[in-house]
């Protein structure tokens, strides 16, 4: 019953470090900017298009999304925070990252 007392003590102090560590981290991921693959997707900006317009209609809009939230965030950070704590996305979906082909 010690050895089994010792080891929940433990791992209680091992959740404590995390939460501390959890807390303490910037909430924010942090951002790199990668020029060359910027550069490269602004020299291909026709073909890409060309190639695929739905996708690379989607990629504008999702970049025109991102550079709107950035403004927003950046410009009324107040209203930004408040905006995002009542964000909350239902139902909760995890997307599958892989799956087994049907065999033909």
């Amino acid at each position: 019953m010690d050895q089994l007392q010792a080891e929940i003590h433990t791992q209680e102090a091992n959740i404590k470090a995390l939460r501390a560590r959890i807390d303490s981290e910037q909430i924010e991921p942090k951002v790199f900017e990668v020029t060359d693959v910027t550069t490269a997707m602004r020299t291909q900006d026709g073909a890409l298009a060309a190639y695929n317009p739905a996708v690379y209609s989607a990629y504008q809009r999702l970049v025109q999304y991102a550079s709107f939230f950035r403004y927003a965030k950046n410009n009324n950070s107040a209203n930004w925070r408040r905006t995002i704590a009542n964000v909350s996305v239902q139902p909760s979906v995890k997307t599958p990252t892989a799956w087994e082909r049907e065999q033909r």
